[in-house]
């Protein structure tokens, strides 16, 4: 097995939360609940050269107008990674047969696109699990927040209010 280019060291959650929706019916909606509504964001920001902190928020709010939604749960979960890069990441190219050093700024970009790419990912499967164990203890049955792609870098940017009027990211 080989040493991970960036690993985990800690992460902490600044703001966890799980509220009953009293008008759901799970007679009425059956099945699986519906996501719509659900919204999530990320961004990586450097630290010192080799450490990195990664900000990830999800959240499903009540709607505003919508007064039969169809979902068990209102959640909304922010937490902050703790990352560092290993020290022999990049590995130097080798372009026919011959090795050839990165240059700095390129090492820099290829260190920010893997943080930017694994280090929400990583977090990611924490924030599920910690949104399902809430709801477990609860009156309805437990969920599992959607599974999404990180493939783009969102702007730091706090987590939307139901009052602003941001077009939300949804799962593909």
């Amino acid at each position: 097995m080989s040493t991970p280019p960036i690993e985990l060291k800690g992460f902490s959650v600044k703001e966890i939360s799980l509220r009953v929706n009293p008008d759901y019916n799970p007679e009425k909606h059956g099945g699986m609940p519906k996501d719509e509504g659900f919204q999530f964001m990320h961004y990586a920001q450097k630290i010192k050269k080799r450490e990195w902190v990664v900000v990830l928020g999800v959240k499903l709010d009540e709607p505003v107008e919508d007064s039969d939604c169809q979902v068990p749960y209102f959640y909304k979960l922010e937490m902050m990674g703790y990352f560092s890069v290993h020290p022999k990441f990049p590995a130097p190219n080798v372009v026919n047969g011959k090795t050839v050093k990165r240059t700095p700024k390129e090492s820099d970009e290829i260190i920010k696109r893997q943080v930017e790419l694994n280090g929400p990912a990583m977090l990611y499967g924490i924030a599920r699990e910690k949104i399902r164990s809430l709801s477990a203890s609860s009156v309805f049955p437990e969920i599992l927040i959607p599974t999404v792609a990180f493939t783009k870098q969102s702007e730091p940017k706090a987590l939307p209010s139901k009052k602003q009027s941001t077009s939300p990211k949804k799962k593909k």
